[in-house]
């Protein structure tokens, strides 16, 4: 289960977490060929979309505490 934790504005989970304990940093194209090399001739690479085992549940407005 995925949670909006960025609501309430000003009250939220996210609200109470130091920007610079969190950051996140991606891989560049660079680290992956990097990665593609050191494991040689005969590696094998795989790609996953998971947009499919996303969804989104309807809250009714009385719910919500935006």
């Amino acid at each position: 289960m995925i949670v909006d934790l960025s609501s309430p504005k000003g009250h939220s989970v996210n609200d109470a977490i130091d920007p610079p304990l969190c950051s996140v940093c991606y891989a560049t194209v660079a680290d992956t060929a990097g990665l593609v090399i050191d494991c040689g001739r005969g590696a094998l690479m795989a790609k996953l979309d998971l947009r499919a085992a996303y969804g989104s549940i309807p809250v009714h407005p009385l719910n919500c505490l935006c």
